[in-house]
């Protein structure tokens, strides 16, 4: 079974072996089951790097927790961890206050724009509200 291709860069200090990895957009790792209208399920661990699945083998329903242990060891041999995400940008202290202000800046074109109004016709929606805050450059040497 061949879980990956790489391409890592590895630099091997005194004591310890990094590796680095290419970000990637997302990660995932869960036990799904097989299906959710039937009463019998059959459960499998999936992770997900960059939209490509990896699945484990399927558990019977009195075996879930096989299926987690199996979703651990799938998680180690794929190195899950080692991963970085453009998700965890947003969510690190960088990206939390970058999206804090991005949020106080939408919410004043948004009482600006009198959208607060329930009267508004666009009374609720944020949308549109950075096209109509848009600057166009007045640089033309022309």
């Amino acid at each position: 079974m061949k879980l990956r291709e790489s391409d890592l860069i590895t630099e091997t200090s005194s004591n310890t072996t990094r590796t680095k990895r290419k970000k990637i957009v997302s990660k995932s790792s869960e036990v799904l089951p097989s299906n959710y209208h039937l009463a019998e399920k059959h459960y499998a661990g999936v992770v997900t790097l960059n939209g490509k699945s990896h699945y484990t083998a399927w558990f019977d329903a009195a075996d879930k927790e096989k299926a987690e242990w199996a979703l651990r060891h799938l998680e180690v041999a794929l190195d899950y961890e080692a991963y970085p995400t453009m998700e965890e940008d947003s969510t690190g202290k960088a990206g939390v206050k970058a999206m804090a202000e991005r949020v106080r800046i939408m919410n004043e074109r948004y009482k600006e724009s009198g959208r607060d109004d329930p009267d508004h016709p666009m009374h609720g929606l944020f949308t549109g509200l950075k096209a109509e805050y848009e600057q166009v450059s007045n640089d033309n040497s022309e």
